[in-house]
């Protein structure tokens, strides 16, 4: 995927001249940035195996130097072992062979990032989140100022609806009117997943703009463990449309994301999507089945 060829480009951005060679044979190797006591450890770790293999390496003794910088490939061998601050550098493909792209986004206290989260959204605030389709923005259904908020921020008409992200298929059967035979199938087939479900709901439980004004909505129980655990500690959904001003692009990564949009919210939780595409909707209240989007799950 290139990564020895990013970690060189970067070694060249610290100040230092000398070509860095891949350690995958020697796993580690490290060079003196320039004029100043300070150094680059680069590490690879494909070739480790076994927890006393890492132990042998010297890893904590390199951590615990705040003058140094570490680079690490494979760095999930590394399991509980890694550091809590760090940045995350994840490769995949782009349009052809020859393209890569590249998300980056800064991995802290996963605790203290979730809890800050929760009480946001406990308070009525609005957050940017990861999700395994698209980044989404979104609130607790049951504060309207925040719902009110949010359609202003997105610039998105409050005669179109929101979706709303739950914990469980439990939860999302409290808040639909019925719960069909092809709603359960469905559910049961592809959730938690990248398929928003529209059915008739219970309106009194759920605020006119987040269904459009209308009788139905789309709720979606996404397959994403730090975004479940929000979830989890909200105990209520939460609406999830894409983080983006109305009309425009839809962000897959931290780097895609409006700086302008970003200024109006209370805060964003860090992390990588892991399907990188929209959900598939389908209208449930027709038969059969209508696919109103065809997205990451094919029907």
């Amino acid at each position: 995927m290139g990564k020895t060829t990013f970690v060189q480009g970067f070694a060249k951005a610290l100040g230092i001249t000398t070509r860095l060679l891949s350690p995958t044979f020697i796993i580690v190797r490290r060079y003196q940035l320039s004029h100043i006591e300070r150094w680059l450890y680069h590490l690879d770790l494909y070739r480790i195996r076994e927890a006393k293999d890492m132990s042998q390496l010297g890893l904590s003794e390199i951590f615990a130097d705040t003058n140094n910088i570490v680079v690490i490939e494979w760095a999930d061998r590394l399991g509980t072992n890694l550091p809590d601050n760090r940045l995350d550098v994840h490769f995949s493909s782009g349009a052809n062979e020859e393209e890569r792209r590249i998300d980056l986004y800064m991995k802290q206290n996963e605790e203290n990032i979730i809890k800050k989260a929760i009480d946001v959204v406990n308070n009525g605030g609005i957050i940017i989140f990861p999700t395994d389709t698209a980044f989404g923005v979104g609130c607790r259904i049951d504060k309207h100022d925040a719902i009110d908020k949010l359609f202003v921020i997105r610039d998105r008409p409050v005669t179109q609806a929101l979706p709303v992200l739950v914990r469980s298929k439990e939860q999302a059967l409290t808040y639909y009117q019925h719960s069909s035979d092809i709603v359960r199938r469905l559910m049961n087939q592809y959730w938690p997943g990248a398929l928003t479900i529209v059915d008739e709901c219970k309106k009194d439980l759920i605020y006119s703009p987040i269904r459009g004004g209308g009788d139905t909505v789309g709720l979606r129980w996404p397959k994403h463990e730090l975004l479940q655990q929000i979830l989890r500690g909200v105990d209520v959904p939460i609406v999830g449309p894409s983080a983006n001003i109305h009309g425009r692009a839809t962000p897959y990564s931290l780097a895609d994301l409006d700086p302008e949009f970003v200024s109006r919210v209370d805060f964003i939780v860090p992390g990588v999507c892991s399907v990188g595409q929209s959900s598939t909707v389908v209208d449930c209240t027709v038969t059969p089945y209508r696919i109103i989007r065809q997205g990451a799950v094919k029907l």
